[in-house]
């Protein structure tokens, strides 16, 4: 019987020190015989370094000089990782009991996949949970024709439910060009979807914190938040640039096609991220910027857009 794979988990913290202490017990109390933990604190104002220090050698800590970002912690801490796999943990999530071991054994089974995907369980900033696991479906096998036809769009978890293979992030780090401070699980699993098959959990093996503090868009502010379709747009346009010239990076001949990524992600954009549930707390109350005029309105502008681009690229 062979050894079981080294894992590492890759811990990336800024400013979370009361939620930092619950990610790292979650990792070190994993019931797993060959794993290490890696946490790399972004520079943090808080007391964050003192909860590291409280561990000794029971983790592998890296103190940055400057804030740069999940990129840049992700850049600097995968060199300090030594694992076969890599498993990647938000400093505000954490990990169920038994995710490494379920890691491993998909790993296994799908020796050919340079990602292996979990669903994700929301919770509150308390713990309690919220709602159902996401996403809803999860794809596994090969999906690379699908994600492309998408534009790189398909149903991917955020990157605590994500865990790759060393011999992906050798050849992807460092990436220095990417610009965005977060987003970067977005740009690592396209690249992994559209690089080879991908492994699947369907049971939900990570725990997703909500937060008055996240940077990104979730269920729980969706009547909060007023992002604009002009800025989404904006987004997919740099973020497929860099995804494609990761694929150039490997050597895949594969892109991804902004114009289509555009036109999906408008359709998501008005239907409230798809499903049922989703639709209704979009609408019900309807927030002012998503009247039926604004919707025929941003249709045509993204029509515009696909036509920019595609005079732009020849």
């Amino acid at each position: 019987m062979s050894e079981p794979p080294f894992i590492s988990v890759l811990i990336n913290n800024f400013n979370y020190a009361r939620f930092l202490r619950a990610a790292v017990d979650s990792a070190l109390e994993q019931d797993y015989p060959a794993f290490e933990v890696v946490v790399v604190d972004d520079r943090s104002t808080d007391d964050s370094p003192a909860i590291l220090a409280s561990y000794g050698n029971r983790i592998r800590p890296l103190h940055l000089e400057r804030n740069g970002g999940q990129a840049h912690a992700v850049n600097h801490g995968f060199p300090l990782c030594r694992g076969a796999l890599i498993a990647m943990l938000d400093a505000d999530d954490a990990f169920l009991p038994g995710k490494l071991a379920a890691v491993a054994e998909a790993a296994a089974r799908a020796p050919e996949a340079l990602m292996i995907c979990d669903r994700v369980q929301q919770i509150t900033a308390d713990g309690a949970r919220w709602g159902k696991p996401i996403p809803q479906q999860l794809p596994a096998g090969d999906i690379r024709a699908r994600a492309a036809r998408r534009g790189g769009i398909w149903e991917c978890p955020p990157m605590s439910g994500l865990t790759f293979r060393r011999s992906l992030l050798e050849r992807l780090l460092p990436e220095s060009a990417l610009p965005h401070r977060v987003s970067f699980d977005h740009y690592l699993a396209n690249i992994a979807a559209l690089t080879a098959p991908i492994a699947a959990l369907d049971a939900p093996w990570t725990l997703r914190r909500l937060h008055g503090r996240n940077k990104y868009k979730h269920p729980a502010r969706i009547e909060r938040q007023r992002w604009t379709l002009d800025d989404d747009m904006r987004r997919i346009e740099r973020m497929s640039f860099f995804i494609n010239q990761g694929l150039a990076k490997l050597g895949e001949p594969v892109r991804v096609a902004p114009d289509r990524k555009l036109w999906y992600a408008t359709v998501r954009y008005w239907a409230g991220e798809i499903g049922f549930g989703s639709l209704l707390r979009t609408w019900l109350p309807r927030p002012p910027d998503r009247n039926p005029a604004r919707l025929f309105r941003s249709l045509r502008q993204t029509r515009l857009q696909r036509k920019r681009i595609r005079a732009r690229d020849g």
